[in-house]
């Protein structure tokens, strides 16, 4: 049985560069008002992936409506393929229980699923209005890298040697990189 726990961490960093009004570089002038003042933010997230479930035929359990779980019959191992024709885990550490029997498996006893990690960041600059007011510009960039997040693999056991997706990932969850702007002015 494999024992799996998600794992998920965060880092948020606002960074501000060395040239602008006040700053060590370009802090008067023309440029300086234009390039500086800048403010980058980022935020990092990784997190691993969840245990799976691995089902056989409800046919067999004869019980509608409940999902019986296979048999583990050798060694979980994760080959790591990701995406469609490509196997994520060994197909061959499982099989079909007996008809009328429940698997020795139980919920989350499978091998742990694709983890993923993401970057999302925003470039912002304030602008004086005045002595109390400013208004601010901001680009946010989610998924910044535009990094894939795979879905998790069939998880329901099939010994059909045609169109058997059983261990393979066919999909992404998540998003792809997608682009905010905006502007606000604080009174």
């Amino acid at each position: 049985m494999v024992v799996a726990l998600v794992v998920s961490a965060a880092l948020i960093r606002i960074l501000s560069p060395a040239f602008a009004q006040g700053k060590r570089w370009l802090s008067n002038g023309v440029l300086g008002q234009v390039i500086g003042g800048w403010q980058l933010s980022g935020i990092f997230v990784a997190q691993s992936g969840t245990p799976l479930s691995i089902t056989s035929s409800g046919t067999l359990f004869n019980t509608p409506g409940n999902q019986p779980y296979a048999d583990l019959i050798g060694t979980e191992k994760i080959l790591g393929g990701l995406g469609p024709g490509l196997l994520y885990f060994d197909p061959k550490a499982y099989a079909q229980p007996a008809a009328a029997t429940q698997g020795n498996m139980k919920r989350n006893s499978g091998p742990e699923g694709p983890g993923f990690w993401e970057l999302d960041s925003s470039l912002f600059k304030r602008f004086a209005v005045g002595s109390k007011r400013y208004a601010e510009i901001h680009v946010d960039a989610y998924n910044t890298t535009n990094s894939v997040r795979w879905g998790n693999p069939n998880t329901g056991f099939s010994a059909a040697t045609t169109g058997n997706t059983f261990g393979q990932i066919q999909g992404t969850s998540g998003s792809q990189r997608s682009l905010r702007f905006g502007a606000r002015f604080v009174f």
